[in-house]
Formats: structure tokens, C-alpha cells, sequence
């Protein structure tokens, strides 16, 4: 695999998009040491790497979400070393949309939703309006509190809303207008293992930002 070293028996799998998409992936469940590999293609070659993790959440298994493009991908769930356990579980879960990580704990993202589609139907404010995703992985056994705002951040009227991805249209929260005049500021709590995303969406406007945001 790209990303870790040691012979090892591996599992091939293979998944076709029609459209590009959020993956995620894991092997929680599984006994043996693994690490998890995309590969372009049908798995009949050795396509070109595309993502690649191992070690996640301080342990022996592997977890990532990844936008992958239209087209057949290949899944290879690598054991690492031919030591330990055998027994492998592999976790998938569609995203049904696409996205961009929040890429550290806690930071700024900028955008304009302006340049984006109205994919989001926010429970809480007045639509519609164009939104951007942003998505974060949680690992097993933990519940951080995810806290996303636009205050001083924008100058149109922002709508937030965190959702998870275990149920379709699941919100953990959605908020409008709880920041200055027409910003918001919002958390939630996330429970692990999974896949979750924060979403930046419009009171029947769109345009640039910045979004804060932290996961501890």
C-alpha cells in the first residue's frame, strides 16, 4: 500500500459512482492490522493511488472519507504485516453529495456559496439558497462537540446546520440569526465512529465567507 509497510494478504473491492461523491471507509470491527488503499479502476490493474490511510484514532485499523470522482475505483483493504489477526470488516458509507474536509481540528475555511448549487434543504431558515458542504470523520468511542460560526464572517444572511450522515436528513443542529444581526453560530454534539457534515447555506441569499470552526 502508498501508506504503510510489511507484507500482507489484501481484499479487493470495487465501487462505480455516476456522479463525484463523499466515500467514507473504515475497518473498525476487524482483527487484523489493516490499512486502506483507493486505486483507480476496476481492480484488473494497479490504477493510479488515490487515497490511502492507516493507523487512525490511535489503533491498528484505518478510517478516511475521500471525494472520489465518477468512474470505478478500487477499494483494497491491505493487511499490514503477516502477522496478528486475519478477520477484516469493511465499513462503507455513501456521502450522496460532495464536499470539503475541515483539514485540522480547528481553523477558517473560506468560500462563496454564490458559485455553488442549492443541494441542502435547511430545516431552520428561509430558502432557498445555494450551500457549501464540509465534512469531518469521528472516531469510535468519542463525542466531540463540533462548533462552526460565521460571526464577522460574512455579510449576507448565513443559515448553519451539522447533520449526520447515518440517516438521510438526520440535523444534529440548525440555527438562523443567533450571531450579530444575521450570522450564526452553532454546535453539536457527534458520537462516533462516522461521517458528519457542516454545512454553510443562505437565508434566500448566497455569497463569500469565512467559516470558523473547531472539533475537540
Amino acid at each position: 500500500s502508498p501508506c504503510a509497510a510489511g507484507a500482507g494478504r489484501d481484499v479487493f473491492f470495487k465501487i462505480t459512482l455516476a456522479a463525484p461523491e463523499v466515500i467514507y471507509l473504515d475497518t473498525f470491527g476487524s482483527s487484523a492490522n489493516s490499512v486502506i488503499a483507493i486505486r483507480a479502476g476496476d481492480c484488473t490493474a494497479t490504477g493510479a493511488a488515490e487515497a490511502c490511510v492507516d493507523n487512525s484514532c490511535n489503533g491498528n485499523q484505518s478510517q478516511g472519507a475521500w471525494n472520489l470522482g465518477a468512474g470505478t475505483h478500487c477499494i483494497v483493504v491491505d493487511q499490514v504485516g503477516a502477522n496478528g489477526g486475519t478477520a477484516g470488516k469493511l465499513n462503507v458509507v455513501k456521502g450522496r453529495r460532495t464536499g470539503d474536509p475541515l483539514p485540522a481540528a480547528m481553523g477558517t475555511v473560506m468560500g462563496n456559496t454564490c458559485n455553488d448549487d442549492n443541494n441542502n434543504n435547511a430545516s431552520c431558515g428561509c430558502e432557498a439558497a445555494e450551500d457549501h458542504h464540509y465534512f469531518v470523520t469521528v472516531c469510535p468511542n468519542t463525542t466531540p462537540t463540533l462548533r462552526i460560526f460565521t460571526c464577522n464572517g460574512a455579510s449576507w444572511d448565513t443559515v448553519l446546520q451539522i447533520r449526520s450522515n447515518a440517516t438521510t436528513g438526520s440535523s444534529l443542529a440548525c440555527v438562523d440569526d443567533n450571531c450579530g444581526t444575521v450570522q450564526t453560530d452553532i454546535n453539536a454534539v457527534l458520537t462516533g465512529p462516522g461521517l458528519f457534515w457542516a454545512i454553510v447555506d443562505g437565508c434566500a441569499d448566497c455569497g463569500a465567507y469565512t467559516l470558523t470552526y473547531s472539533l475537540q
